[in-house]
């Protein structure tokens, strides 16, 4: 097994992919649940609370009731739709094409 590289093969996908989807977990995060956004009472949702109902209700709804039935894309874009990410980054990412992960990858972890 010394001279096989096996063990390589797939690793930089798979880390890339690991980034990737902690950058999107970071910006849902940050914009749904860690209270980037002010309280309003006609919203509902507790700015300052990162388990309130209302964000996770909104969570569920948008994400993950779907399943895999839902393009997720479409998904992302929803519940980041919520005031603080731009009209074009939601039209970007709904998309899912080129644009949408030009758009994510414009997003940096030091962002989230």
């Amino acid at each position: 097994w010394q001279s096989r590289f096996t063990h390589l093969i797939g690793y930089g996908a798979s880390y890339y992919a690991y980034l990737f989807d902690r950058v999107l977990a970071g910006r849902i995060w940050s914009r749904v649940f860690a209270g980037d956004y002010a309280h309003t009472p006609a919203s509902g949702i507790d700015a300052l609370n990162p388990l309130s109902r209302e964000a996770g209700e909104r969570f569920k709804n948008e994400v993950l009731r779907w399943g895999g039935g839902r393009d997720p894309w479409k998904s992302l874009a929803s519940v980041l739709d919520n005031g603080q990410t731009k009209g074009s980054e939601i039209e970007a990412i709904a998309e899912g094409n080129r644009s949408a992960m030009r758009t994510v990858g414009s997003w940096q972890l030091s962002d989230i």
